[in-house]
């Protein structure tokens, strides 16, 4: 037999060891649990958190649902309002226009249909007097559309026509294009 064999020293280097192995691992694991239960403890809190903030969110979707009747009326409302501001900004004078030449227009004659856009006026009168008619076309008219502010460009007669004792005429009123400013 060998004298020099120790094998009561090597398993005492061998617990030693095992035991530093045993104290490393239990210690890694430690601070693995540690560190789970710390992100355990987190993503609870985080899930409380998600909880109230879904509940709150539900609650605001309740309350806003009362509300979306009313806010889908108002962008109607809206959109009509500006399609409103679009057309009467679009028209132009109108209304001052059919009033102006109505001023033309002889208090013996019948207006039977005024149409107006933002370039013609129409009209359509009827008298039973041939002489009044003389007196617009020669007199009245070409005096207004010399004097006028209205910056008539022409005036066409559309028709003439008789109808039993009635006569009947309708004019046209053509404006100059207005510059945009």
């Amino acid at each position: 037999m060998k004298t020099n064999i120790n094998l009561i020293g090597q398993t005492r280097a061998q617990k030693k060891r095992l035991n530093i192995f045993f104290i490393a691992s239990l210690s890694v694991f430690l601070i693995i649990f540690i560190i789970s239960l710390f992100f355990l403890v987190y993503s609870l809190m985080l899930k409380a958190r998600a909880q109230g903030l879904l509940k709150k969110e539900n609650s605001l979707r309740s309350q806003i649902t009362v509300y979306s009747a009313q806010k889908e009326k108002l962008l109607i409302v809206g959109e009509r309002l500006g399609n409103l501001r679009k057309v009467i900004s679009s028209r132009g004078n109108i209304d001052t226009r059919a009033e102006t030449i109505l001023s033309v227009i002889p208090s013996d004659f019948n207006i039977e249909a005024l149409m107006a856009d933002s370039k013609v006026v129409t009209i359509k009168i009827s008298s039973p007097d041939l002489t009044s008619f003389d007196t617009l076309l020669e007199e009245r008219i070409p005096n207004f559309t010399k004097n006028n502010s209205l910056k008539i460009a022409r005036v066409n007669v559309d028709y003439f026509s008789q109808k039993k004792d009635d006569y009947s005429l309708s004019l046209s009123f053509h404006f100059a294009p207005q510059k945009l400013k």
